[in-house]
């Protein structure tokens, strides 16, 4: 386990100060909690709940919106471009897509069912325009939030057959991840949560890089499967290092 996870454990057993009431009504949309908008791209970025565990967020660009659920066991994407929308779902059961041809599902070895996925995801106009403007993002705004932007892309590349370049890693390559003693203090200053945000990005990266060498181009559940734990790791060290500075706040 990482620093970072010992840290994560660290405000939990003290426990974080207890969140406003919330006077929202049913069905309003959630309150924003962190926004990055990038008039270069067009595109924003929301973060609407930031919890390792369960985080909620969105990337919008034009009439493209991604809204992303992610939990440790569920990963649910919802795609929406003009009038086409689709929402994929992706856990150890398998690969659910609902979109305007109805429901298909790929459950693990079922090279069939996950082919049919792949061929409805090339052929969707609402795909292809979220991963237009997940790249123009990608390239506008710098860690964190570009490597939840990266794993995000990584996930719908691997579940559509779409190739992702690797992505920039914006902080000083030359950072290395390595064993470390558990540490029981909070962190007392932005740098340190950036070192420790920086190593566990790095290393989240490599293992991906390790896990997608071993797969043959046409396991869908397999390259899924990889950029899936890329993924839930990426947005856990986002939502942390968001928790690790705002404590001071």
């Amino acid at each position: 386990m990482t620093r970072m996870w010992s840290c994560v454990a660290v405000l939990m057993l003290i426990g974080m100060p207890a969140r406003p009431a919330d006077a929202r009504q049913a069905g309003d949309p959630p309150a924003v909690r962190y926004e990055l908008a990038d008039p270069a791209s067009g595109t924003a970025f929301r973060v609407y709940r930031a919890d390792p565990e369960d985080a909620l967020f969105e990337i919008r660009g034009g009439d493209v919106t991604v809204r992303r659920h992610v939990t440790r066991r569920v990963s649910t994407t919802a795609i929406t471009a003009g009038r086409e929308a689709l929402t994929l779902t992706s856990s150890a059961e398998g690969i659910r897509l609902a979109g305007p041809q109805g429901v298909l599902i790929a459950r693990p070895g079922d090279r069939a069912a996950g082919e049919a996925i792949r061929d409805h995801l090339r052929g969707s106009a609402a795909m292809d325009a979220a991963m237009t403007v997940l790249s123009r993002l990608a390239g506008s705004v710098s860690a964190p939030v570009a490597h939840v932007v990266s794993s995000t892309r990584h996930v719908l590349g691997a579940l559509s057959g779409q190739p992702v370049p690797r992505p920039r890693l914006t902080f000083d390559r030359s950072v290395r991840p390595r064993a470390r003693l558990a540490s029981t203090r909070i962190q007392t200053t932005p740098g340190e949560c950036w070192d420790i945000y920086a190593e566990e990005a790095i290393e989240i990266w490599m293992e991906y890089e390790d896990c997608v060498d071993t797969r043959e181009w046409y396991d869908l559940i397999g390259y899924t499967a990889c950029a899936s734990v890329y993924d839930l790791r990426a947005i856990a060290a986002f939502s942390w290092y968001l928790k690790c500075t705002a404590i001071r706040a």
